[in-house]
């Protein structure tokens, strides 16, 4: 075999090799991103718990519907915001690694359950996603008139509740 066909044998599989070893680092790059998302994203929950804990007397008086002065107000609503600030990055986040796999409903069932638990906040969450939707439409009057986060949300809040009042409890026949 002459020596260029040995040469050109081996600048092959130095290619090859070094495709290989590319790929598999990009393998590796996409793995670790994955990992860091989903721990940032469990940090984010972490702590957007911890507010909910810290305060636990302002949220617990909010939802009874208790009168808030106005700090306590800013911060009951902070809390609304916090929660549905973490499931929307939560869903964009996965979404744009595509890690959903079919999951984002989960996503979004989580937080209209949460809502329609909370009644009251619920009605705030209403208010500033129409609001915040309101504020878009001014600068850009082509928008929805609901924002398709707050329309999915809503969709799923009115589905959980219809699936809730069509099941009955099954009677007992006491034969």
């Amino acid at each position: 075999m002459p020596w260029k066909t040995i040469a050109e044998f081996v600048g092959l599989a130095s290619i090859v090799a070094s495709l290989i070893f590319i790929g598999l680092q990009l393998r590796q790059s996409d793995a670790i991103a994955r990992a860091e998302l989903w721990t940032n994203l469990h940090a984010n929950e972490i702590e957007v718990d911890q507010a909910f804990i810290e305060h636990a007397d302002i949220w617990s008086r909010g939802n009874t519907g208790e009168s808030l002065n106005d700090h306590e107000d800013g911060i009951f609503r902070r809390l609304i915001k916090l929660r549905n600030d973490h499931y929307y990055y939560s869903m964009s986040s996965a979404r744009a690694l595509d890690l959903l796999d079919g999951g984002e409903s989960i996503i979004i069932i989580q937080l209209a359950s949460w809502l329609n638990e909370h009644p009251r906040a619920k009605a705030l969450w209403l208010e500033r996603e129409a609001n915040l939707q309101s504020n878009r439409r001014r600068l850009d009057p082509d928008l929805p008139e609901t924002h398709p986060w707050a329309e999915l949300v809503q969709d799923t809040m009115l589905g959980l509740a219809a699936s809730a009042t069509q099941i009955a409890p099954e009677s007992i026949d006491d034969d």
